[in-house]
């Protein structure tokens, strides 16, 4: 009889990958460190490479610290791909005020570059989030038809400050792409403060609870935005003392509300184009105005587009309303708004009579820069 041959193998001592959907980043680590909470990575584009794939969603904390960097970071969703990361967050969070960086916040000194890339296989999101960086590129490739989702992109409660050109570029590729700006600080940018440009159909834009100011260009300028299928809410956002202008639709449109447009040195909002159709209040969108527009340059509105501009129920300065009081906007040229009666070859700005609403006027200026200092 041949003897019994009993092989135990110990499973401790078989190596078992194991995909971490969170990982850690402070210039306290190393990037030869397995980028956990206690031995975190040292830079942010060595914890994205290092997030796992296929369809696995990542996040990745940073601590308070300052990167040198210009990361970039892909959410995609493309079946044909084996590296698809669905959803990746950047936020900084990690160990709170004063962590490993030794700081209060965590600082990206570059041009952070965020995309989210789309199929039709499902939704792909992309977000940064808490913290103060010089530029931000966002990026939402997406293709049609037979797409059921969209490339999303989100930048939420962040410093964007000091970059040599716009604060926040938006640029969609294709159909169904969705950007989210919201709670950030947009300020001392060379540029403007959000640009989006080359908008084609099908795609969403929403800024809101966002401080836009002492931006050398402008506040939100959108370049090139169809009429149809798309929706642009731009709400409840401080857009103040900004060299140029604090609105400009450039052939493109927007339901725009509940805005403080003021002590702009450009005009408040400039209108161009033969396809631009902002609703400011009392449009086809559905705006109920609200919006706050004074102290800004020659004109609070300009409308150089061929359109009519829907402004109703809105508080503009008392110079426009004390003209606009107990008239139409086809009885009485404003001072400070230029359109038809400045020129006949433009649209008219359609105002509405200060005494038949109720004014709700936003946030005093000083209570606004005191709520967003930093």
């Amino acid at each position: 009889m041949k003897p019994i041959i009993v092989v135990i193998v110990s499973l401790l001592s078989i190596t078992i990958p194991v995909f971490c959907a969170d990982f850690y980043v402070s210039t306290a680590g190393s990037d030869s460190n397995p980028g956990t909470q206690a031995q975190p990575f040292a830079t942010i584009q060595h914890a994205i490479d290092a997030c796992p794939a296929p369809q696995i969603p990542c996040t990745i904390h940073l601590d308070a610290s300052t990167w040198n960097e210009s990361p970039t970071m892909v959410a995609s969703n493309i079946s044909a791909s084996s590296n698809d990361r669905p959803d990746m967050t950047i936020v900084g969070d990690y160990n709170g005020p004063n962590g490993m960086g030794g700081q209060n916040t965590s600082v990206i000194i570059g041009c952070f570059t965020i995309e989210a890339l789309f199929t039709g296989q499902m939704q792909s999101h992309a977000y940064l989030s808490s913290v103060t960086v010089k530029q931000v590129i966002a990026i939402a490739a997406t293709t049609f038809p037979g797409s059921v989702g969209c490339g999303n992109i989100h930048v939420i409660s962040c410093n964007v400050s000091n970059s040599s050109s716009h604060g926040i570029t938006c640029q969609p590729e294709g159909y169904n792409s969705v950007f989210t700006i919201s709670n950030c600080n947009i300020y001392n940018n060379t540029g403007g403060g959000i640009y989006y440009q080359n908008m084609s159909s099908y795609f969403m834009i929403y800024i809101y609870n966002c401080n836009i100011h002492n931006n050398q260009e402008f506040g939100i300028n959108s370049c090139n935005a169809p009429t149809q299928y798309c929706y642009i809410p731009i709400h409840d956002n401080n857009i103040h003392d900004n060299s140029g202008n604090g609105l400009v639709f450039n052939n493109s449109n927007g339901d725009i509300y509940n805005n403080l447009i003021v002590n702009n040195q450009g005009y408040g909002i400039y209108i161009t184009g033969s396809n631009s159709t902002p609703d400011l209040g009392g449009g086809a969108q559905n705006s109920p105005g609200n919006n706050t527009i004074s102290g800004n340059g020659t004109y609070e509105a300009y409308n150089a587009s061929p359109n009519l501009i829907y402004a109703k129920f809105n508080y503009w300065d008392p110079l426009s309303e004390a003209e606009m009081a107990g008239h139409t906007y086809l009885e009485v040229d404003v001072t400070r708004i230029f359109d038809h009666w400045d020129d006949s070859s433009k649209g008219y700005v359609d105002w509405d009579n200060p005494g038949t609403y109720t004014k709700v006027v936003p946030m005093s200026l000083g209570q606004l820069k005191a709520s967003y200092a930093r």
